[in-house]
């Protein structure tokens, strides 16, 4: 059946000006306008945010010298104890050898003590002559001047020898000391009880001290792989609100079905602000795999939710709205007189579905819900008010 384009033109006129008489009669009989009621409700907040997860404690083993990796004794999942020795490397500059340094402090030892007995026979064959020369009845010829001078000079010199003889062996002392601590510094020993979590190096790498070379220096991770910790960011309301008592799930998203027990650590404001102009926070959560190993860098998901908190009066969030006007406050739709108003409020705390009115409605007041509506939504406009 072929319709004409006069017959589809009056159609089309027929819709047009069914919808124009459709607005004039709401405008003359109002918008159906649902209402709550300002009431009191248990605010809680709920949040899932998301994070990597790391080991609980875990230590970083770096080099203590610059050298190359002679032995390497552990490897990623091997158990090991505090002070175990986990890895050795070769100095690239080594101390004198131990045996040296020791025949050597031995000859050192010696010399001081040959100082030392020189000094001291200088010193009573000086004594003598200075006696002999007080006396007024010894003849001259056998204490001179020259002689008591050259008395006090030898005396002097087996001093300076024995100085000598002292600094060489202090510098001696010193080279072993050097050569113990190297010898230590050499050893790599875990730090702590637990699992080496990473192993960064093979034999025969270079390695150098963290303080040098960064991840260079790095040996190993060592930590608890059925412990671990998350942080994830949080917005500024849910900080302020999560205390030790607050509810946590952690799910691997990766298999939802794997989940651990969780606890709040601490709540710190992070570097910066939001993209609001508010402070940054992140959640530092430990878990406890009870015993399994936790998959360590795996995506996690946190859900958190604060306690329950009963404010006296409340609201649902869908029906608060910023002024129409421009100005920076926040309130809600009544009912004036058959026409949409604006009425402005102050607000508290905020829970996921609902927030706490502080002043400028009563209980039971009735609220707009704009939610509902044909937009736009404007003061001014007719409406007629239905039931909740």
């Amino acid at each position: 059946m072929t319709i004409s384009p006069r017959v589809a033109w009056l159609a089309g006129a027929a819709v047009v000006v069914g919808f124009l008489l459709i607005g004039r009669t709401q405008a003359r009989r109002g918008v159906d306008f649902p209402v709550v009621f300002a009431a009191p409700d248990t605010l809680r907040v709920e949040y899932s945010g998301i994070g990597t997860l790391v080991a609980a404690g875990q230590t970083d083993v770096s080099a203590e010298v610059a050298g190359r990796l002679l032995t390497v004794l552990v490897a990623e999942g091997d158990p090991v104890t505090a002070g175990m020795l986990m890895a050795e490397i070769v100095p690239d500059i080594r101390s004198a050898d131990p045996e040296i340094l020791a025949g050597s402090r031995a000859q050192a030892d010696a010399r001081v003590a040959s100082a030392s007995a020189s000094l001291e026979i200088a010193r009573l064959a000086f004594a003598r002559q200075q006696a002999l020369a007080a006396q007024e009845s010894a003849p001259a010829q056998f204490v001179s001047p020259e002689m008591l001078e050259q008395g006090s000079g030898r005396v002097s010199v087996a001093a300076a020898d024995l100085q000598l003889a002292h600094a060489a062996r202090r510098e001696l002392q010193g080279q072993q000391r050097n050569a113990k601590a190297q010898d230590a510094r050499s050893r790599v020993l875990a730090p702590r009880d637990g699992v080496v979590l990473e192993r960064f190096h093979e034999v025969g790498e270079i390695v150098v001290p963290a303080t040098f070379g960064g991840d260079i220096g790095r040996l190993f991770t060592v930590g608890d792989p059925t412990r671990g910790r998350v942080l994830i960011p949080l917005p500024e309301a849910l900080a302020l609100a999560l205390t030790p008592s607050s509810r946590l799930r952690v799910r691997l998203q990766a298999n939802t079905s794997m989940e651990w027990t969780a606890r709040l650590i601490r709540v710190r404001p992070r570097d910066g602000t939001s993209s609001s102009g508010g402070l940054r926070f992140e959640a530092d959560i430990g878990l406890d795999g009870g015993g399994t190993p936790l998959p360590l860098g795996a995506t996690l998901i946190v859900d958190l939710a604060t306690p329950p908190v009963v404010a006296p009066l409340t609201l649902p969030l869908r029906v608060v709205v910023s002024d129409p006007s421009g100005a920076d406050q926040l309130g809600v739709f009544v009912n004036t007189s058959g026409l949409v108003a604006f009425h402005p409020l102050v607000f508290g705390r905020t829970g996921s579905r609902s927030i706490e009115v502080l002043s400028g409605l009563t209980r039971g007041q009735a609220v707009l819900d704009p939610s509902e509506a044909p937009p736009p939504v404007l003061p001014g406009q007719r409406i007629r008010q239905a039931s909740p």
